[in-house]
């Protein structure tokens, strides 16, 4: 009878094993599936993307659309049921590659959408003159400023030993992370630096101004 018992739990194990096998390959297959087409479809977006959709919010659109399919991508990849194979060498580091990779796309967009909310917020003061033009560029600055650090935080996850898929999805991220990177640096750079610009001769001015005061005094 207990050997009974043991032969039913083993082939109760065994079901499980299989389902569970089978539900993990369900589940990798569609996020695979899922990671192409969202990644084709940023693809054609950046390729429209100009200045004008971005003030017109379509731009936003795309990129809040997309930030929410990496997002719902990478919580697949991290569910709990999926710890087993996550502890396997070779496809533990598959799993931590794509999730990895995803939540650093959803985390980018976001970062991008949201820079993009405020440069359209500020483009909608219209164009200010004096202290007022100063200060815009200023929050502009600061705004790219933060889109930046959002950046360099990025983790893109394992580079080595991955998959043809994988190794190609990690360099066309890495491209674009390079790529925002590098805008928002010169963003940042170019709003403090004119900001500096146009309130320099203001300073100078008023220097000026009490040196001939000093002088007649």
């Amino acid at each position: 009878m207990p050997s009974d018992r043991r032969r039913l739990i083993w082939r109760a194990l065994l079901v499980v094993a299989v389902l569970w096998a089978a539900w993990a390959t369900w589940t990798a297959l569609r996020v695979k599936a899922e990671a192409e087409s969202a990644r084709r479809d940023l693809r054609e977006a950046r390729a429209e993307l100009d200045v004008e959709s971005l003030l017109e919010g379509d731009a936003l659109e795309v990129l809040a659309d997309a930030a929410d399919r990496f997002a719902a991508i990478e919580a697949r990849l991290d569910n709990p049921l999926l710890a087993p194979a996550r502890a396997a060498p070779v496809v533990g580091r598959q799993l931590r590659a794509a999730s990895s990779q995803a939540g650093a796309a959803a985390e980018a967009l976001e970062a991008v959408g949201d820079v993009g909310a405020e440069v359209v917020a500020l483009a909608e003061e219209g164009l200010a003159s004096g202290p007022a033009r100063v200060d815009l560029l200023r929050r502009i600055a600061a705004v790219a400023g933060e889109g930046r650090a959002v950046f360099e935080s990025l983790d893109l996850g394992p580079d080595r030993a991955l998959l043809g898929p994988l190794r190609d999805a990690r360099a066309e991220l890495k491209e674009a992370w390079a790529e925002a990177l590098d805008a928002l640096r010169r963003a940042e750079t170019a709003g403090a630096g004119l900001a500096d610009l146009f309130e320099g001769p203001h300073d100078l001015l008023v220097l000026a101004a009490n040196n001939a005061q000093m002088q007649n005094g």
